[in-house]
């Protein structure tokens, strides 16, 4: 990243960037935003004021980078289009009320100056400093993974043996035409237990295979065996599981960190590589979804047909982004909610949380989250809209305890980037990658159920196939 020096410090051209574009949007919208939306304009300049806190932070933590990066979506660029095109509902839910919004653009830049407060907090008092990649550091010993093998190729066979629960991945891109979608269907408990360990069979085999040809051949065939590498990830990377987005970044993300620790010397062209193939799903699976692609047969025809305007895409920037028309819907949504105890918070951590979650299963309560869509949908769905997790810390904590829970979510993640940059296990670093990418963009396209089941059901399956593995090196002395 190219830095200029100003004063004693440095700044880098990407932060330029973010303080220009957050300036011009903040005039754009003053000009621009009228109406209901007369006062967003306040969130790009919150962030422009906040970026300063950023700065400092962003030099120490990648946690702080990423986060910054969600925020300038978010503050940003979704102010930007809600000034030039506002939106006023989505599903069921409309709202023409200004002081709802101004509320809810109240709560968001206050969700903002306290995170960035806790980021310049944390990352003063605590490491977060990233070691140069020392590729060294994985020796053979601790990166031996023959229990993780046989996992691997048993998890891949009972996934094929049972295709049923295989019906729902795709690779590279999902077929068009199909004249439904493709998470229509519905999957038993069962055959998601068995995708679940399908998808940690390959994940795990990716890791093993990158460990397997590092170790044998890349000293006398570093290319080769770099390439295959990159060839097995951008497969994994390129698996689509029903329609969520999420697995595309998650598994690129984790690949990105793994690779360019195990081969440094190779960076630039790993995360050219990983990103050009992640974007490429991500951009495919984006147009099935925006623009109905199984109605039609082909995807070119799908974009051709479509009907979709600079409102239908606002809006969805508005559901992805969870901005104040979502934050206000939640703030409503909180009128007229039948409980705020704290027990209610409880059993959504609990309910969230796979594991804990059978603890709490036979109770007849709704998720806060199910609860907030049946309001949104007027009762015909218990799920699809996401409620930004500040807002659920507003509605049982209060307005000045509200950004709580995100910054625990945070908390989490800057002791998952420690162990994804320091640790001397291959796998513990790409399933650590994994986990952290979620906590780490947990201001956008995210809820407290998501980030809670996506994070604690993939460290209890890989977390159960590494312990079985680390207790064989100990019987062994393979782990010395």
């Amino acid at each position: 990243m190219i830095r200029f020096k100003i004063g004693n410090g440095t700044i880098s051209i990407l932060d330029i960037a973010y303080f220009i574009c957050s300036i011009v949007v903040t005039v754009v919208c003053i000009i621009c935003a009228k109406g209901m939306y007369s006062s967003i304009w306040f969130l790009p300049l919150t962030f422009c004021g906040c970026l300063i806190f950023l700065i400092d932070s962003g030099k120490r933590s990648l946690t702080v980078k990423i986060a910054t990066f969600c925020m300038f979506l978010r503050y940003v660029v979704l102010s930007l289009f809600q000034s030039i095109s506002p939106t006023f509902g989505f599903s069921d839910f409309h709202c023409t009320d200004t002081e709802n919004i101004n509320k809810a653009i109240g709560l968001m830049c206050y969700e903002l100056i306290f995170i960035s407060i806790y980021f310049q907090f944390y990352t003063s008092h605590f490491s977060t400093k990233v070691e140069p990649f020392d590729d060294k550091k994985f020796s053979k010993n601790k990166n031996t993974y023959y229990a993780i093998f046989l996992f691997s190729i048993f998890a891949i066979g009972i996934g094929f043996l049972v295709p049923n629960a295989l019906k729902d991945i795709s690779f590279l891109v999902v077929k068009s035409n199909t004249g439904v979608r493709l998470n229509a269907s519905v999957s038993s408990t069962m055959d998601m237990m068995i995708r679940q360990i399908f998808i940690v069979g390959i994940l795990s085999l990716f890791v093993v295979t990158t460990m397997y040809l590092k170790n044998n051949y890349s000293r006398r065939h570093p290319k080769l065996a770099l390439n295959i590498t990159l060839l097995f990830g951008l497969a994994c990377t390129s698996m689509i599981v029903s329609e969520q987005r999420s697995s595309q970044v998650y598994c690129g993300f984790a690949t990105l960190i793994l690779l360019i620790q195990v081969y440094p010397k190779y960076r630039k062209k790993i995360m050219k590589t990983v990103i050009l193939g992640a974007g490429f799903v991500l951009v495919m699976l984006t147009i099935y979804k925006t623009f109905y692609a199984f109605n039609f047969s082909s995807y070119s025809e799908a974009i051709m047909q479509s009907s979709r305007d600079l409102t239908d895409f606002v809006s969805t920037l508005e559901i992805y982004l969870l901005g104040p028309l979502t934050v206000a819907s939640v703030i409503s949504f909180g009128n007229v909610m039948v409980t705020h105890s704290i027990f209610q918070l409880l059993f959504d951590l609990c309910r969230s949380t796979v594991g804990i979650s059978f603890l709490v299963k036979s109770s007849n309560l709704l998720l806060t989250s199910e609860n907030y869509n049946l309001y949104i949908t007027k009762g015909r769905s218990l799920f699809g809209y996401l409620m930004p997790i500040t807002t659920e810390g507003y509605l049982f904590l209060g307005f000045a305890m509200a950004p709580i829970l995100i910054c625990i979510c945070f908390y989490f993640a800057f002791k998952i980037e420690k162990i994804m940059f320091r640790s001397k296990s291959a796998y513990v670093i790409f399933f650590s990658a994994y986990i952290y990418i979620r906590l780490a963009t947990c201001m956008v396209s995210s809820n407290i159920n998501t980030v809670l089941t996506s994070a604690s059901i993939m460290i209890i399956s890989a977390g159960l196939v590494y312990l079985i593995q680390w207790i064989m090196n100990q019987i062994t002395g393979g782990g010395k």
